[in-house]
């Protein structure tokens, strides 16, 4: 067994719930209809259809776009949940609400938007930040700069208009806000995570049973 500190996979069984989700997109993607009837569309969510909110996420709009998005996801969705299981579940949680209450109040020019490439950008940031509060020296250092790349990712991406990866989209613009959003969020889920050293308890007094609710509420008031 490997036991350095920095090691992506060095604990737990990591696979489980990552490879059951990358598995529940891939199934999506081949029931006829699921795409048109789980994805995010503006106009239905103002009308009362609420699961889009969370279900858009595990929606795609081609294989190519469909395979990026799962490896993505089951790469780092493994390495985190090896590493912090419960924030592997906040971000699959929380990530998905961040980026579309983000985009139904910031983003009113995209009516539509399907992918896992916000909540890939979530765990990449979670990741990140990880390795580099665990980690020291060079490996530190590189933590640091993945999180540069992301942000120059993003630039990129909101400048250009495409995707980096990605090719084909099938008519589905690159959300740039989404990918942000997605970031910022796993920047969030890892502060509402971490844990007093001393007392092993989280800093902040929440958990997911007592803000999910909380936050559907907010986003129903804001669709209307």
């Amino acid at each position: 067994m490997v036991h350095s500190a920095c090691n992506l996979f060095s604990r737990g069984r990591p696979f489980g719930a990552p490879a059951f989700l990358a598995a529940l997109a891939c199934l999506l993607y081949f029931v006829p209809g699921a795409g048109r009837a789980l994805e995010y569309d503006r106009v239905a969510i103002a009308g009362g259809q609420l699961w889009r909110i969370l279900t858009a996420h595990w929606t795609h709009s081609s294989p190519d776009h469909l395979a990026w998005d799962v490896l993505v996801f089951a790469v780092l969705g493994a390495a985190l949940s090896a590493r912090n299981p419960r924030l592997f579940r906040w971000i699959v949680v929380v990530s998905p609400l961040g980026i579309s209450g983000t985009l139904l109040f910031l983003g009113p020019q995209w009516h539509i938007y399907r992918g896992l490439s916000g909540v890939d950008s979530a765990l990449f940031v979670a990741l990140s930040t990880v390795l580099w509060k665990e980690c020291s020296g060079t490996k530190r250092w590189f933590a640091a700069a993945t999180l540069l790349l992301f942000g120059g990712k993003i630039v990129l991406e909101a400048t250009m208009g495409v995707a980096l990866f990605a090719t084909d989209t099938a008519g589905y613009d690159v959300v740039a806000l989404a990918h942000l959003s997605g970031g910022g969020a796993g920047l969030l889920c890892f502060l509402l995570c971490r844990q007093d050293q001393a007392r092993r308890r989280p800093v902040l007094p929440v958990s997911l049973p007592h803000l999910y609710p909380l936050v559907m509420a907010f986003l129903n008031r804001a669709a209307r």
